[in-house]
């Protein structure tokens, strides 16, 4: 038969509203169906082959019938002949071979007309039994539908419920005299904010593919709640402008939300509807191409019965089918083996073989097929031009670039030695490339290679490197800023909290090359400097604690700071002199009075 039943069932599966349930398990939903209706096709066709199996019994023992009868009138007339003419006796006895010919060919036509309505009976049998079988496969499809549905919502309503991965990315500035911990703890609240709204939307997405069911998004997000589950806070600071510093912070949450229940009504309703929809209207098709296709399977039939009668020659047919088969054997090893690399020797072997055979056999499909990889074999060599071209051009990932004709040029023939030369030759000029740029677009261009690529040990680790390296000199450059910062608020070795001193040190450890080293050195040296030449009773104790910290932090300083530490030693000293007199004094007066 005509009708491609794979194919209806394939119209099935590509049908919209089942497509957009492919990220689920609705795939099993699918094979279910599939079966059954490949069930249904089926016994449809089985019904429809003996139905035509029975007409062509009854046109065959109509036949018999006509061709029994032709012999009775032959039997009659010649016996009445005989009979009525004493003449013909002699004819009779002469010809009494042929009558005995007639009786056993009437004897053969009333075998094969008993064998025929064996044949109509059989044929009736198995059409009640397809019929059957049909109904029996339309009840089981609509209770499998049924189950299928509910199943269907149950997970399409679990997979809205399914936890999802928001990760939020958001920095913070900070004022310039403003507490850093506070100003963390505000980023963080804002990057909550900003967590909840996004995955407020990836809820909302997650019921997108229900479009075709008109399950509005504004329905879910007014009968749908989300929360966060399990945020992870993750912090660093930052130098943006050459002086503002900020926290940036990435957030790791969760979020999930609780449907209610008219979204399950909703659902339910509107997916049966669909369903039942498309399993009618697929219905519908099957049997209007079923009649369709058994009036045409009836004419050719009958075409074929008077072509198979026109075969005098039984085994010159034989021999001709023998030849085609082998020659149709040949041309399929040809078309399996067909590919870029030997269209032209391919072409060559079917220009001989359809010069033996072309009256035989219709080379006209292996023909366009070989005229397909010819035309594929000039565009794959100019993929391979253009590609190496990008390549010299250091155009490697971006739009035109090399990697695009390569992946179109692997499409064409994947396992030619050209793409291999193509790939290595790729690898080696953007690695070579790659050493003259500076590390921001060293990192850039590997980012793009990866994404182009997917996952390529060398590069990941290339790029893990350099990443190391830029966030090492951010932070070196946000410690620069700090020690500056700290050291103008006089903070130069307050213990238990940032102070000028700890991110100088830091900074040396973490390999700041000399010059800028001293550079922040002397900033600092000079700004404490500065703070202990001021003259401050008030504050003339940490003065000195600032000078002794520094002796021992930078001794190279000490000629400097020892002549300020004496005299501010000095001062102190005289303060607290006359207070250590007066209480001398007291003490005195009291004993004397006692």
């Amino acid at each position: 038969m005509k009708l491609n039943i794979v194919g209806l069932v394939f119209l099935l599966v590509s049908f919209p509203l089942i497509a957009s349930y492919e990220q689920s398990d609705f795939l099993s939903y699918i094979k279910e169906k599939q079966l059954a209706l490949n069930n249904h096709a089926k016994a449809v066709e089985l019904l429809n082959d003996r139905e035509e199996a029975l007409t062509i019994t009854e046109q065959q023992l109509l036949y018999v019938k006509e061709q029994l009868a032709k012999t009775d009138e032959e039997i009659a007339l010649y016996e009445s002949l005989a009979s009525s003419n004493e003449d013909y006796q002699k004819q009779l006895e002469a010809s009494r071979f042929i009558k005995v010919q007639l009786l056993d060919r009437q004897s053969s036509i009333k075998s094969q007309i008993i064998k025929l309505e064996d044949r109509i009976n059989l044929a009736k049998s198995r059409m009640e039994e397809a019929s059957k079988a049909i109904d029996l496969a339309s009840k089981e499809l609509e209770a499998k539908i049924d189950n299928v549905v509910e199943e269907t919502v149950r997970e399409e309503i679990d997979l809205y419920k399914k936890p999802k991965l928001v990760v939020v990315k958001y920095t913070e500035p900070c004022s310039n005299n403003e507490n850093l911990d506070d100003c963390k703890e505000r980023g963080k609240a804002s990057a909550q904010r900003k967590a909840i709204e996004e995955g407020s939307q990836a809820i909302v997405s997650s019921f997108s593919q229900l479009v075709n069911f008109e399950l509005e998004k504004d329905l879910v997000v007014s009968q749908s709640k989300a929360r966060l589950i399990s945020p992870r806070f993750e912090t660093e600071m930052q130098v943006s402008g050459g002086s503002q510093l900020s926290w940036h912070i990435t957030l790791r949450t969760e979020v999930t939300a609780i449907p209610s229940e008219d979204i399950n009504k909703s659902l339910l309703r509107n997916i049966s509807t669909q369903v039942n929809q498309l399993v009618f209207n697929l219905s519908e098709t099957v049997k209007n191409e079923l009649r369709t296709e058994s009036e045409d399977i009836q004419s050719e039939t009958e075409i074929a019965i008077k072509d198979t009668e026109s075969l005098r020659n039984i085994q010159q047919l034989n021999n001709a089918t023998a030849q085609l088969d082998f020659i149709e054997k040949q041309i399929n090893q040809i078309r399996q083996n067909l590919n870029i690399s030997n269209v032209d020797k391919v072409a060559e072997e079917v220009a001989i073989l359809k010069s033996k055979n072309k009256d035989i056999i219709d080379f006209t499909s292996i023909e366009e097929e070989i005229n397909t990889y010819g035309k594929q074999k000039s565009l794959f060599y100019e993929y391979i031009s253009k590609a190496n071209s990008a390549i010299n051009n250091h155009n490697y990932y971006y739009e035109n670039g090399a990697h695009e004709y390569l992946n179109l040029a692997k499409k064409l023939y994947s396992d030619s030695s050209e793409i291999t030369r193509l790939e290595q030759n790729l690898r080696f000029n953007f690695a070579t490339f790659l050493d003259t740029l500076e590390s921001e677009q060293q990192l850039t261009e590997i980012n793009l290679a990866l994404e182009k690529l997917g996952n390529d040990e060398s590069l990941i680790s290339q790029r893990n490197k350099i990443s190391d390296i830029l966030k090492l000199n951010k932070k070196k450059d946000s410690f620069k800023l700090l020690v500056r910062r700290y050291a103008d608020q006089s903070a130069f070795f307050e213990p238990d909290k940032f102070n000028a001193s700890a991110y100088l040190s830091n900074l040396e450890k973490m390999g700041i090359n000399k010059e800028e080293y001293s550079e922040l050195k002397n900033y600092l040296l000079n700004k404490i400097k500065i703070f202990v030449s001021v003259e401050n009773e008030s504050g003339l104790e940490k003065q000195i604690r600032v000078i002794q910290h520094s002796l021992e932090k930078y001794p190279e300083e000490a000629n400097d700071l020892m002549q300020i530490l004496v005299a501010k030693t000095k001062k102190l000293n005289e303060l607290n002199k006359p207070e250590e007199k007066e209480v001398v004094k007291k003490k005195r007066l009291t004993v004397g009075g006692f």
